[in-house]
């Protein structure tokens, strides 16, 4: 039954390949000789013809997908396509990538052991939504809980771990992860940082504490943007706003210059090429974030990549002043001068794929 299906399905594509074929025949069918060709004629009447033959390529390459899945296809590109997410899967770890990144944090540590520091892993989509990984998948996506319990076993008793892992794959039934970007949603940005607030000591903010704001509903991120076809609807864009009415000032060095914000959200940016660049508003090496009037007097530096927009925003209503790095984009004078000591307490927190991937992490030993 599945393949007179699929083999009705073929010819449908054939069908409408030949139609289109014939309506483009036809078409410059009307171009004429030689003179006709070396006039301008032949151009607009060459991209009128494309123009009436471009239906049918959508339609044809719409229906080449849509057979690639029917068939059982559905690995794309280092993606798997659910019926209703993109997947990205991650490779085998970098072993000298990972090696310098666990021994840049562990020298880090020891060089600050007057200061906490916190380590968080956070795992991607494959690894909390494997229900809806395509049948026989499991053998081709890493064990990301067992890299991350041997990089936690790696800096036992240097820093102080906290599973992120089991918070998120108890509530993968939830808005976790975007369909079309590979990051947390607002959402799974609140679980993460559920299990990194109680792992630091501090009293976790249950969701009634934060006024959610849905402000966009058609988002596309990049992997939307490189599977079109997926029929894979989009994003929902949410901004966690603490209920305490706390007035917060963002300053971001950004190019040599410092970019200043009064809210944790740039509302400019959300229609923007850049949508994501609502939170905190376009990302720079160092991100100073600052509670008026601040009933705590704790200070936090965060090292982390761009899960941080998930989380840090709600994480933020427990510290008068927090300094996001982006080590990545730092040189290394820029955190050779960090100060270190004017924080309470660090945190590092990087996804899995950026930890086993990314060597850059580990210039934080340069501190």
């Amino acid at each position: 039954m599945i393949g007179k299906r699929i083999s009705a399905v073929i010819f449908l594509v054939l069908m409408l390949a030949g139609m289109a074929a014939t309506a483009l025949r036809a078409d410059l069918s009307s171009l004429g000789g030689g003179a006709e060709l070396l006039s301008g004629q032949t151009a607009a009447l060459a991209e009128k013809s494309f123009s009436q033959a471009l239906p049918f390529c959508r339609q044809l390459r719409q229906l080449a997908w849509d057979t690639r899945l029917f068939s059982g296809e559905r690995q794309a590109d280092g993606c798997f396509i659910s019926k209703d997410s993109i997947l990205p899967n991650i490779p085998e770890a970098s072993a000298p990538a990972l090696e310098a990144n666990i021994e840049g944090i562990s020298h880090f540590a020891a060089t600050n052991s007057r200061i906490p520091v916190y380590f968080a892993l956070i795992p991607t989509v494959a690894a909390i939504r494997q229900d809806d990984l395509p049948e026989f998948s499991l053998d081709c996506v890493i064990n990301q809980k067992g890299v991350i319990e041997s990089v936690y076993q790696a800096l036992g008793g240097k820093v102080s771990a906290v599973d992120v892992y089991g918070t998120l794959l108890n509530n993968n039934n939830r808005y976790l992860y975007y369909r079309t970007e590979d990051n947390l949603t607002a959402m799974g940005g609140y679980f993460v940082y559920s299990a990194i607030a109680s792992g630091m000591g501090l009293r976790v903010r249950s969701l009634g504490d934060f006024d959610i704001q849905y402000a966009r509903h058609d988002y596309v991120g990049s992997l939307g943007e490189r599977f079109p076809l997926a029929r894979v609807k989009p994003d929902i864009i949410s901004l966690f706003h603490y209920n305490n009415n706390r007035r917060y000032q963002v300053c971001t060095t950004l190019n040599g210059a410092t970019v200043t914000l009064d809210s944790l959200y740039d509302l400019t940016r959300l229609f923007s090429d850049e949508p994501m660049e609502v939170y905190f508003g376009r990302r720079g090496t160092m991100t100073s974030i600052r509670m008026e009037e601040s009933p705590y007097t704790q200070k936090l530096l965060v090292f982390a990549d761009d899960t941080a927009l998930a989380w840090l925003p709600i994480l933020l209503s427990h510290y008068e002043e927090v300094l996001l790095v982006d080590l990545e984009t730092a040189t290394q004078e820029e955190i050779r001068y960090l100060d270190t000591l004017y924080y309470d307490q660090v945190l590092f927190a990087y996804s899995t794929d950026t930890f086993m991937h990314e060597d850059y992490i580990s210039s934080v030993s340069g501190n």
